[in-house]
């Protein structure tokens, strides 16, 4: 049971590692487009969204493609991802993904509690395995922006500083919202 457990483990690396193009055309998305540090960033799969708030970059501390969405602050792997999208539990979502994705190192039918497992080809299955998630794990270090590389090239900077209350339309739209005159008295003060 515990090589199992281990197995199992792994294949939830190999799923959380799954390239983003394969997810977007699994689900059908278009139009993301990918950046030059290895990130992709498209409208939310998970609302109405004509914007690009919607960003997938490899998290390199949790060696997953992390999905986030910059509107809502959700964030989470593949496999949470799944769960939102179709109202999934975790196990249900991970089990999902494995058919969908062909991810599956034993075969059901030998996973009887009583049967007796062919150790060798589970042992060259795992070594495969973790011969794919080492290269799955180099591959996107190579090709992606640690977060905090990110988080900097999507900053945003602050270009000029206006006085926008001698602006009439905005002076209209805060008399029409009802903002307090001690605010719109301090205008000539900024």
């Amino acid at each position: 049971k515990e090589l199992l457990k281990e197995i199992r483990r792994e294949e939830l690396e190999i799923i959380k590692n799954i390239d983003p193009e394969e997810v977007f055309n699994i689900l059908g998305i278009s139009n993301y487009k990918k950046a030059p540090g290895g990130y992709y960033y498209l409208s939310s799969p998970l609302r109405e969204d004509k914007n690009s708030s919607f960003v997938v970059f490899y998290g390199t501390k949790r060696n997953a493609w992390i999905y986030y969405d910059y509107a809502t602050g959700w964030s989470g792997t593949l496999i949470d991802l799944w769960q939102e999208l179709y109202g999934l539990s975790y196990e249900e979502a991970v089990k999902e993904l494995r058919e969908i994705f062909n991810v599956n190192l034993l075969e059901e039918e030998k996973l009887k509690i009583n049967s007796e497992l062919d150790l060798n080809k589970v042992k060259e299955n795992k070594q495969k395995l973790k011969e794919n998630v080492l290269k799955l794990k180099e591959k996107n270090k190579s090709q992606v922006l640690d977060y905090s590389e990110l988080k900097e090239k999507l900053a945003f900077k602050v270009l000029e500083v206006k006085n926008n209350m001698e602006n009439e339309k905005l002076l209209a739209y805060l008399k029409e919202r009802k903002i307090k005159n001690s605010i719109l008295a301090k205008r000539n003060s900024f």
